[in-house]
């Protein structure tokens, strides 16, 4: 592009040379911030040149180094897999086996008989590498602490509490890609019930997201000790019941207390990436923009300029004559008079460009 303006300024005349190394030699000194004079002959080039110093040799290069401390600063995943897809492709090879304490829940039923493709990818998975069931959810936690089974459980179920209260030692919960299923109350037709349930679920609605929330999501951990005769005595910090210990990784650090300190509960926070910094490049194509159209509109003012200037310069050619004409006519003599006539009826080629010099009678 500021060849391209460089180009345009040596045709309107406004740069004597084109000099392309010069060029490219001092943008790269601006990207090495050793910048030197860059400085064009039209306003459009210089503010094409002020938005791509500001965006490019500023924000994206700092963008870029912070991506990179970003991505360096993030731990090792530790998740065997992913999503449901990986998790299906890992028990085909064997290398993991499906364990549970209760063979009749609604997963294992849709597995046998759903359509699914994700049952239908799992069928053929355990097929070589049949479920392991176990007796009860304690014992089924610890094999999946010793490595090698996958453990399918609700989300609201006692298992995956029982699970939160180890506190997420060894274990890793995925849900991506997990199928999803709805519970329904069912009642007798017009039966008085269901007013009375409709206005008690309303009722209790914002109870029930905070419960869920809090032994679900927040690490809440459920023990005998909070079922106390003591409990009341106990100090604030007993009352409000155990807590795992949060992760001591960065990564943690930011999706905990710095989603609490920026004001965005429930939003876990995300490394830069470049589709956060859309915004950023959308400012800079609006600045090249109208840096363009400022160009734009400087080569038709120029053009303007020009044909203006012929127009006044043939005005004058044409005006220089009957002055001349007058002048001699007062102060000259009838022989100067005569030359001149004959002068103007034959006019050199710098007369005809208005390019009047002297005139040697």
């Amino acid at each position: 592009f500021c060849l391209y303006v460089a180009k345009l300024e040596v045709r309107i005349g406004r740069r004597n040379q084109l000099e392309p190394f010069q060029i490219f030699w001092k943008i790269i000194r601006l990207q090495l911030y050793q910048p030197d004079s860059f400085d064009f002959r039209t306003a459009g080039g210089n503010f094409a040149i002020l938005i791509f110093t500001i965006m490019q040799c500023r924000l994206l290069l700092d963008m870029y180094q912070t991506l990179l401390l970003s991505a360096l600063l993030q731990p090792v995943a530790d998740n065997p897999f992913r999503d449901a897809r990986e998790m299906v492709r890992l028990i085909g090879s064997q290398r993991f086996k499906l364990i549970t304490n209760y063979i009749g829940n609604w997963y294992f039923e849709e597995l046998h008989n759903s359509n699914v493709s994700h049952y239908r990818s799992l069928r053929l998975a355990i097929a070589q590498n049949p479920i392991h069931i176990a007796s009860t959810v304690p014992k089924a936690l610890d094999k999946v602490l010793k490595g090698g089974y996958i453990y399918p459980i609700q989300e609201d179920s006692i298992g995956m509490q029982m699970a939160k209260e180890r506190c997420g030692a060894g274990l890793v919960f995925v849900s991506e890609g997990m199928p999803e299923v709805s519970s329904h109350l069912i009642f007798r037709r017009d039966s008085r019930f269901v007013k009375l349930f409709e206005r008690s679920i309303i009722m209790n609605l914002d109870f029930v997201r905070r419960t869920f929330k809090k032994y679900f999501h927040s690490n809440f951990k459920l023990t005998k000790e909070n079922f106390d005769n003591n409990y009341l005595t106990k100090n604030l910090t007993e009352r409000i019941g155990h807590h795992c210990k949060e992760e001591s990784s960065f990564s943690s650090y930011l999706n905990h207390k710095g989603r609490w300190h920026f004001g965005i509960n429930g939003i876990e926070l995300k490394p830069l990436d470049f589709g956060s910094m859309f915004g950023v490049m959308l400012v800079a194509l609006l600045g090249l923009l109208l840096s363009f159209l400022a160009f734009c509109a400087e080569i038709y003012y120029n053009r303007k300029k020009k044909r203006l200037m012929f127009r006044l310069r043939m005005r004058r050619a044409l005006a220089e004559q009957a002055h001349l004409t007058a002048a001699a006519q007062v102060f000259v003599k009838q022989s100067v008079q005569t030359k001149i006539g004959d002068r103007l009826q034959s006019p050199t080629i710098g007369e005809l460009h208005a390019c009047f010099g002297e005139i040697y009678i």
